[in-house]
């Protein structure tokens, strides 16, 4: 491997472990939503 794909290969992860955070946030946040929603009816 050189060093452009090793480049490319980090890049790929850190991409990917971004996407599964944004993910989680908008996991939670809907989450959390709809318990006070539940809560307030």
């Amino acid at each position: 491997m050189n060093q452009d794909e090793i480049d490319f290969e980090i890049e790929r992860k850190r991409r990917s472990r971004r996407a599964m955070y944004l993910a989680e946030t908008i996991l939670v946040s809907t989450l959390l939503l709809w318990f006070t929603s539940l809560l307030s009816a």
